[in-house]
């Protein structure tokens, strides 16, 4: 049987990695099917539960074996639990559907192996991922702006050096040039001066 198109997977790998769940949740857009995905190895025994955070009885809840081969149940339910005793390595698929064609449906929902005692959450769902790469995103975001924040800053400096440095240069030239213009000016006074007193001596 074919699932219809789904908006984000959970992917379980129970047959690697025993797990026990706490309640997990996600949005359900209006007329979307969202699909949890879970591996079991034969002999295991997987429960479940899930529950609908509305006041409307518009969600269809489906599990699956063998990637949508098989059903196990079909039901429209705001709330409910499931018992998998697996006879064999197989995949099973926990669908929502929701059905109505306006509201958002809440879904919470819970998956254990009872065949470990494990306190280890192993489920991320894509919405957790979601916000994972959002977060990573809005990170190298942050990391560029002040890069390119830095990047201006040190061009703006070596600027602002560049030009103290030209200041420094021609401060130092017109300095030169004013102490080459005092001697020029003293030396003609100091002509002018020897000049006169060559004159007056003369007369």
């Amino acid at each position: 049987m074919k699932i219809e198109p789904i908006y984000f997977v959970v992917i379980v790998f129970i047959a690697l990695f025993p797990f026990n769940t706490n309640a997990l949740y996600f949005i359900l857009n209006p007329g979307y099917t969202e699909c949890i995905h879970f591996h079991a190895k034969k002999a295991d025994h997987i429960v479940g539960s899930f529950e609908i955070d509305s006041a409307y009885e518009g969600v269809r809840v489906s599990l699956f074996e063998n990637k949508g081969s098989s059903k196990i149940f079909d039901k429209i339910e705001n709330s409910g639990d499931f018992s998998i005793n697996a006879s064999k390595d197989t995949e099973y698929q926990l669908c929502f559907k929701n059905l109505m064609n306006s509201v958002q449906q809440t879904v919470n929902f819970s998956i254990k192996n009872m065949a470990y005692n494990s306190n280890i959450n192993n489920v991320m769902s894509n919405i957790e991922s979601k916000k994972l790469i959002e977060s990573m995103e809005k990170l190298y975001e942050r990391i560029t702006v002040a890069s390119e924040k830095q990047r201006y800053a040190l061009t703006r400096k070596r600027f602002q050096m560049e030009a103290i440095e030209s200041s420094r240069k021609k401060a130092a030239i017109w300095s030169i040039l004013e102490l080459l213009l005092s001697f020029g000016l003293v030396a003609i006074q100091v002509y002018y001066i020897k000049s006169y007193f060559q004159v007056k001596y003369l007369v």
